[in-house]
């Protein structure tokens, strides 16, 4: 009888896969060989795959015994056969880390710091899996400090005796800043109010020391439960605060759209507190008065637009008043085109509208409900 499993793939992959025989049978293991191990001894394979002699093993047993020699970490390949009474267990042990590089970081308590939170140890097994979920650690970390634009790439450098350091390249770049801080919705509070409840601040030329003017996603959390408290302390126990935040790009940032992709994103916008989904989306009707409770403070170039909720038209909204097939069309007239390369000539832009798990942020809007 003759079982495999199938190495583990490469960086992108995130699972590795067992191939079961089925069979009728099972075989009595009468003696067990372990081959290709050299820093793991076979008696602690035998061990930590719970290998009993003088017992039967069918296909079952054997996947559950290759499972397990996976799941310590040791190995990047197994192959396991049991052939008149002789359990042959064939292995590839991962490479150890012998060492830990992070270019890009200066200080020390950073350097510390990524160690706390990452999987992957000095002295430990190199598994590629893991080596995913450390670099998305590492991102996430950096991000809660603001620095939302920070890129992070590792390689792992071969040594002798199957050990690796494994290098870290990190590019933080700069700390987002909070551009525009805007409510929206059924505030029943002006903005200034507002605003001192809340923690975070607005960017400003004379705000050199203040913190609180970089985007850091525990703080804004910590924005959202101040808000609701002071609206139940108000009387508004029914309070959602939501925030949704975007991406702004002072150099380099573009954004290309065209049909309806403008109004769309518009309309979203504007609509952030309004319920502008039909049924078959979202399961509840749309708001028959959405077109009067839309927001345009927080659009980025239409206002007073008139959402069109109709199933029976098609079209979104009249903000494309040369749309056709809608009883609003009109002569498109006269224009010209400004000279203008997104090659050569990068301007600022909104590259993004994403929630807040997302990490792309750099302005952020509070809609309130009550």
């Amino acid at each position: 009888m003759i079982f495999c499993s199938m190495k583990k793939g490469l960086l992108q992959s995130l699972f590795f896969f067992i191939f079961v025989i089925t069979i009728s049978y099972a075989e009595i293991v009468k003696e067990v060989k372990v081959v290709g191990n050299v820093r793991v001894s076979s008696e602690t394979i035998v061990l930590f795959g719970d290998i009993r002699v003088n017992e039967d093993y069918n296909a079952q047993k054997i996947n559950e015994l290759s499972r397990r020699l996976y799941d310590t970490d040791f190995f990047s390949y197994l192959e396991i056969n049991l052939t008149n009474g002789l359990l042959e267990i064939s292995v590839k042990e991962n490479p150890i880390i012998q060492s830990l590089v992070f270019n890009g970081i200066k200080a020390k308590k950073h350097k510390e710091a990524i160690k706390e939170v990452i999987e992957l140890k000095e002295k430990t097994s190199y598994v590629e899996n893991k080596l995913i979920r450390d670099i998305q650690k590492i991102k996430t970390a950096f991000r809660n400090q603001g620095f939302y634009f920070i890129e992070v790439e590792a390689y792992a450098k071969e040594n002798v005796n199957n050990s690796i350091d494994l290098i870290y390249e990190i590019n933080r770049g700069k700390r987002a800043k909070i551009g525009k801080i805007v409510f929206i919705g059924d505030k029943k509070f002006k903005d200034g109010k507002l605003r001192g409840i809340i923690t975070s601040e607005e960017s400003k030329a004379w705000k050199i020391i203040s913190a609180k003017k970089y985007l850091n996603q525990e703080r804004i959390k910590l924005d959202t439960r101040l808000l609701e408290n002071f609206y139940k302390s108000k009387g508004y126990y029914q309070v959602k605060v939501l925030t949704t935040n975007v991406l702004y790009e002072e150099n380099g940032g573009f954004l290309f759209a065209m049909c309806s992709a403008t109004e769309t994103l518009e309309l979203a916008l504007a609509a952030l507190s309004v319920d502008i989904a039909a049924a078959y989306s979202d399961g509840t009707p749309p708001d028959a008065d959405a077109s009067s409770k839309l927001d345009w403070v927080a659009a980025m170039a239409f206002e007073n637009g008139e959402v069109q909720i109709a199933p029976s038209i098609n079209a979104f909204s009249d903000i494309d008043a040369h749309q056709v097939n809608t009883p609003w069309r009109k002569e498109l007239g006269v224009y010209t085109l400004f000279d203008f390369s997104a090659k050569f000539d990068p301007v600022p832009a909104i590259t993004g509208i994403l929630p807040f798990d997302s990490f792309t942020h750099s302005s952020i809007t509070l809609s309130c409900s009550s």
